[in-house]
């Protein structure tokens, strides 16, 4: 009788625990490893005396083993799933970076001021391909200021037309429709 008080008490107080602990937990990514282990804590806990009457309780441990070994694998597959989405945003934004220095330095050797170059990727539908630029979007200034206000407009004009043709070359370098660049000029 003593022997079944016993194990009634482990059991109770170790119910009891594994409620306090999965309370405790803030993120349910943990809490779902956390219960399966101390599910099987608790089946050991419930199974030992009739595994230590059969003598079985060798064969439990190691399958209990195999188990958290298969748990731990697939959660670090998560991990690595996790990760690589996070390294993924990381080249995208080298990439969009990337655009945007290309897109600069085109735009000072035609002696133009690039006030803000923003470049935005799309994802290609087959992901062996690189990305695609899905807008460009640029703010730009000519660089020498015209003396006069008489040659201001025709400078203003001159300056859309040598806008415009830029537009034409960027469409043409990024494989991309012109009217997914935006030129403003300021």
């Amino acid at each position: 009788m003593e022997t079944i008080y016993g194990w009634l008490q482990n059991a109770a107080f170790f119910i009891i625990f594994m409620t306090a602990v999965l309370n405790c937990l803030p993120d349910l990514k943990y809490r779902r490893s956390v219960r399966f282990f101390l599910g099987l804590v608790l089946l050991i806990v419930i199974a030992s005396p009739l595994l230590q009457l059969f003598g079985g309780e060798g064969d439990l441990s190691d399958r209990i083993s195999i188990a958290k070994i298969r748990q731990e694998a697939f959660e670090n597959k998560d991990t690595m799933l996790w990760a690589q989405g996070i390294q993924e945003q990381y080249l995208w934004r080298a990439y969009e970076t990337e655009i945007e220095q290309q897109v600069r330095e085109l735009l000072t050797e035609h002696k133009i001021e690039a006030l803000e170059v923003k470049a935005v990727l799309k994802k290609q539908e087959n992901p062996d391909e690189p990305p695609g630029l899905a807008s460009l979007s640029i703010r730009a200034a000519r660089q020498d200021a015209t003396l006069y206000r008489s040659e201001e407009t025709q400078e203003k004009e001159a300056f859309a037309a040598e806008l415009e043709k830029l537009r034409q070359e960027l469409a043409d370098v990024y494989q991309v429709d012109m009217a997914k660049i935006t030129i403003r000029q300021e």
